[in-house]
């Protein structure tokens, strides 16, 4: 449900095309499933796969990223690791799947799902326009402040609260 494979795949392209490309995981999974398909695509000296560790740990390596990926392929639940790293400030480029039922016009590069000669390129992309991905990196961190921080959920939360509850916003 992750996609995986088709992150692989797009990186796998864009290594042909730069060789210096490093590809960082984070995760709290167990990885060697994830390494056998990296060995498969003989990637190995470019991924690196650290464990998640606390949620400080995870967004201090997520700052790391250049560009942040969500490849996701299959929907369901709310998308903390899409989250994660527009608070981070990160430039994304994330599925129609990942981003499904969110409006992330000029925040996050979606590409169509399964599909990773689009991600590669939008991955590209970014890498090429730094002040584009900048850009695209600090309104996903805006746009997480003012639509989904906690304060903002909290307001959400009370304000429904008080329409079934009339006591409770007094």
């Amino acid at each position: 449900y992750q996609g995986l494979d088709v992150m692989l795949e797009a990186f796998a392209r864009l290594c042909a095309r730069r060789p210096k490309l490093h590809l960082l995981v984070v995760t709290s999974s167990d990885p060697r499933a994830f390494l056998t398909r990296v060995e498969g695509r003989d990637l190995t000296h470019r991924v690196s796969i650290v464990e998640h560790g606390t949620f400080v740990d995870a967004l201090a390596r997520i700052s790391e990223f250049d560009v942040a990926l969500v490849p996701r392929s299959t929907p369901g639940g709310f998308p903390i690791k899409l989250m994660s790293y527009l608070a981070a400030g990160r430039p994304v480029v994330a599925t129609t799947v990942g981003t499904a039922g969110l409006e992330l016009d000029d925040v996050v590069t979606v590409v169509p799902t399964e599909d990773p000669e689009a991600m590669s390129m939008a991955i590209a992309g970014l890498l090429d326009a730094p002040e584009v991905a900048r850009r695209r990196g600090a309104r996903g961190r805006a746009l997480v402040e003012q639509t989904f921080s906690w304060d903002r959920c909290c307001e959400i939360l009370e304000a429904q609260l008080g329409s079934v509850v009339p006591a409770f916003g007094d």
